[in-house]
């Protein structure tokens, strides 16, 4: 964490030792994204949902959205644009109008995000598989 406040990816906490709500969010995307893609990456997507949203999309509003969105699509396979579009399109479009800013470049984003995430989870599932394999020849 010290890291990762040091390199400017998350900002020191505001209230003495303890990180507000936008800083936690943050920091649990960060988390959730960074067995696959760089730190740089992430920021780079945070940093244009920022600038997309006119700065109205808070990064907490941004995890909320982004959580949903992985619950609704687990089923997808891993870049199913069109999977994405279908289940969570409309309902991204209409609670991201109400933030206003360019809502197609932030589904955008959202679906970056939901790609990373879902390769991540293919990941670790592959480092699983190869573990099994590895007891099995020792084993064997």
């Amino acid at each position: 964490m010290q890291n990762w406040v040091k390199r400017s990816y998350v900002d020191p906490p505001r209230k003495g030792r303890f990180y507000d709500g936008d800083q936690v969010a943050r920091i649990l995307i960060f988390n959730s994204l960074r067995n696959v893609m760089e730190l740089d990456e992430i920021r780079l997507l945070l940093d244009c949902v920022q600038e997309f949203s006119g700065g109205t999309l808070r990064e907490k509003e941004l995890l909320e959205v982004f959580h949903q969105s992985v619950v609704k699509t687990k089923h997808l396979a891993s870049g199913d644009l069109a999977g994405y579009e279908k289940t969570i399109g409309p309902e991204l479009a209409l609670r991201l109008e109400k933030k206003g800013g360019d809502r197609e470049k932030i589904k955008r984003v959202v679906y970056i995000m939901l790609t990373a995430y879902q390769s991540s989870q293919l990941k670790q599932q592959a480092e699983q598989l190869l573990l099994q394999l590895k007891q099995s020849l020792r084993s064997g």
